[in-house]
């Protein structure tokens, strides 16, 4: 059922409004698209860096890193266990070969829980026609998971920018290290 649903379209007032929701809806989607679509390539290039910065034996590629989101049924754990990855690969403090010594911080999993319960809530509140519970999942799990993305970002991105700092290793020209 449409927000304009029995309403007279030569009324000024629902012209208004259904302008309103159309315009509404199209920044939604321009916003959801375009963030999405910069989340994923952040994600790509922040797995670069993790590689660059000498973290050995990553078991998702940059590929991977984005395309396990677009994978029926394995999108539902396997982008999880791949920012996961990205994140201890990421650890300042460790080698090549020992940062997955430490456990992941919860809030990786939070944004994963709420960004499932973004979508999947959408989905089941489409499916049972919106009139339902599951309708309102989808406003409140969106913006908390779009929360947590950002902060998962700025912390990837945090550990990323110390271990250079921290690396020895690293080229020896700056300008030739392939960071954000």
């Amino acid at each position: 059922p449409s927000v304009l649903q029995g309403s007279d379209p030569r009324d000024p007032s629902s012209a208004l409004l259904g302008l309103v929701v159309f315009l509404s809806s199209a920044l939604y989607l321009l916003a959801y698209v375009g963030g999405g679509f910069l989340f994923l390539f952040w994600l790509a290039r922040a797995n670069q860096n993790a590689r660059a910065l000498g973290s050995k034996n990553m078991e998702f590629t940059p590929g991977w890193m984005v395309g396990w989101f677009f994978v029926p049924v394995l999108n539902l754990f396997k982008p999880y266990e791949a920012v996961d990855e990205l994140y201890l690969a990421s650890d300042p403090t460790s080698g090549e070969d020992d940062w997955g010594a430490s456990d992941p911080p919860r809030f990786i999993l939070a944004w994963w829980v709420s960004w499932l319960f973004f979508g999947i809530g959408g989905s089941l509140a489409h499916f049972l026609g919106g009139q339902t519970a599951w309708a309102l999942v989808p406003n409140f799990a969106g913006p908390v998971a779009a929360a947590l993305a950002i902060g998962v970002v700025l912390s990837i991105d945090r550990r990323q920018n110390e271990k250079r700092k921290r690396s020895a290793s690293g080229p020896s020209n700056p300008s030739t290290q392939r960071f954000y």
